[in-house]
């Protein structure tokens, strides 16, 4: 977590752990789901997260490196969006849950 708190930008897979941490830390990044993950969970999490506007997919079957850099001129040449990113990744998150759960849990015993 503390090499994500020292990066202006990530790109990360789509696991729901890594999400999850840049999402709590606002960071904005570039998703690329692991083809082949069970069940497809990792495409269903990256474009889950990419409909807020906190992150861009981009599928392994895309990324060809001439559309990775695009992406990434596009990111840097514009910094508003990234920001619209770090705010929608904040927006995103949601780091009480456990606690959350947990509340609800014991309410009902």
């Amino acid at each position: 977590r503390h090499a994500y708190a020292a990066t202006d930008f990530v790109i990360t897979r789509a696991g729901s752990a890594f999400i999850s941490e840049i999402a709590a830390l606002g960071k904005p990044s570039i998703v690329v789901p692991l083809s082949g993950s069970a069940q497809n969970h990792q495409i269903a999490n990256a474009y889950a997260y990419a409909n807020t506007k906190a992150a861009i997919v981009l599928e392994e079957a895309n990324l060809t490196p001439h559309f990775f850099l695009e992406k990434l001129r596009f990111l840097f040449a514009n910094p508003q969006e990234m920001q619209e990113m770090t705010t929608a990744a904040k927006e995103f998150a949601k780091p009480d849950a456990a606690r959350a759960v947990a509340t609800n849990i014991m309410k009902n015993l």
